[in-house]
């Protein structure tokens, strides 16, 4: 092993550090990502309040939708209130748009 002496005085090592092994080497999380299987639209349990936990609901008020750019293709979100403790949500459903 060999070492160096730099301009401000400090001593280097160029020994090579010791390459992982292919067992250890970190998996990519994007290869690692399945995309969700292509379902058609089922019952869904109603939505629940995450302050009190009930699904008592004003109707919604305003609803937006937005491609996500990957599959499912689409979002809906829908804004509404809760009928017990007024608390405000947003309802988010996922789908693939035709």
């Amino acid at each position: 092993m060999s070492t160096t002496k730099t301009k401000a005085g400090k001593t280097t090592s160029n020994a090579k550090k010791p390459k992982r092994s292919s067992s250890s080497k970190r998996s990519s999380t994007r290869a690692s990502r399945t995309a969700p299987a292509k379902s058609t639209t089922t019952e869904a349990s109603a939505t629940r309040c995450t302050s009190c936990g009930s699904t008592n609901r004003s109707e919604y008020f305003r609803t937006q939708e937005l491609p996500t750019g990957s599959s499912p293709s689409h979002v809906r979100l829908q804004w509404t209130k809760c009928t017990d403790c007024d608390q405000h949500r947003i309802d988010r459903t996922f789908f693939d748009r035709d």
